[in-house]
């Protein structure tokens, strides 16, 4: 998807900004055009980007667009997205789960065609959202009612059978040079101190408090000696991040094959919100371009994360290089 949409952007001749719907990495719809504040039918397309898509010789699809009114979607289709600067002329919204519950049912139905729901993770709420909308928008009529039925009830026994776990996108994004560092920001009494005597259990307690609301799981049911042989592997290091002397984050760097991974980042859930994501991001970078020997610097982030986290990314300097979808961890049997 990221390949083909870095070509439709090369021959743009202005600003375009794209709703696109994901089923997998390699397939999706564009949905909705934005103009100025408001988005607009994708149906048809604007003429720019039939022509920049002949241009790139790439096949943009719209069907959906052709058979939907943007008036006809639910109130929470827009609830969950995440704005993606693809090049100079071309920014994308990627719609999540909010928006692909009602999409891929719809597509389900109207193609006669289940690829669209498997492995998706429904789960009951999702279906009583879908089941409501199909009936008050009246989008489909008593001929195609059994296949409606039949779509649901597939996507409903993979909630009761749990084939498959919800998935979430994911984002990698680099950086390789300190000067593509952007919009440094600065907050007084903001510092970024490493941690020297960094043991497992500050490691293990900054996983749960920091990401207990963004679906940090792979590492819940770690054991002490886990955490302890994790935090003293060669080039891992720890950070703690301190406003006005009282720790507020942490984050985590790996050094490996000639890169630095920013492998975890966050804030404690009372200092969100507050102006301190974008600062502390800043002097996490400052400090990595300070090490020697190496000529990258990436991270990922995912749909489950904050919902500003990946424009944080972007607006520092850093630029997308792979999008892919992952099944979500489940949560340990102990907990």
């Amino acid at each position: 998807m990221l390949r083909e949409l870095k070509k439709i952007g090369q021959f743009l001749p202005e600003e375009m900004h794209l709703a696109i719907c994901p089923f997998d990495v390699h397939r999706f719809e564009v949905i909705a055009v934005r103009n100025h504040q408001d988005w607009e039918d994708a149906f048809p397309l604007p003429l720019d980007l039939q022509n920049a898509c002949a241009e790139a010789e790439v096949l943009l699809e719209n069907r959906l667009a052709s058979r939907l009114e943007l008036s006809e979607l639910p109130d929470d289709f827009w609830e969950e997205k995440h704005e993606l600067r693809i090049t100079r002329f071309l920014k994308v919204t990627l719609l999540g789960r909010s928006a692909q519950k009602y999409l891929r049912v719809y597509r389900s139905v109207g193609e006669v065609d289940l690829h669209f729901i498997e492995d998706f993770g429904f789960s009951q709420r999702d279906l009583a959202d879908v089941a409501r909308w199909l009936r008050e928008a009246n989008l489909f009529d008593y001929l195609v009612g059994d296949q409606v039925m039949k779509v649901l009830g597939d996507a409903a026994r993979g909630v009761n059978q749990e084939k498959g776990s919800p998935k979430s996108t994911v984002f990698y994004l680099e950086m390789t040079s300190a000067c593509e560092h952007q919009n440094r920001s600065v907050v007084e009494g903001l510092v970024l101190k490493k941690r020297d005597d960094a043991t497992g259990d500050f490691n293990a307690r900054m996983y749960q408090s920091v990401g207990k609301d963004w679906h940090w799981r792979d590492r819940l049911d770690w054991e002490t000696n886990q955490w302890n042989e994790y935090v003293s592997q060669e080039g891992q290091s720890t950070w703690t991040i301190e406003y006005e002397h009282e720790t507020i984050g942490y984050c985590e760097l790996r050094i490996q094959d000639g890169s630095v991974e920013i492998a975890y980042f966050g804030l404690l859930p009372a200092m969100i919100g507050k102006g301190l994501g974008g600062a502390s991001l800043s002097l996490i970078l400052e400090e990595v371009w300070k090490f020697q020997g190496f000529k990258r610097v990436w991270l990922h982030t995912c749909t489950e994360d904050h919902p500003h986290a990946l424009a944080n990314y972007q607006k520092r300097g850093f630029c997308l290089f792979k999008i892919e979808e992952k099944k979500l961890p489940s949560l340990p049997l102990s907990l």
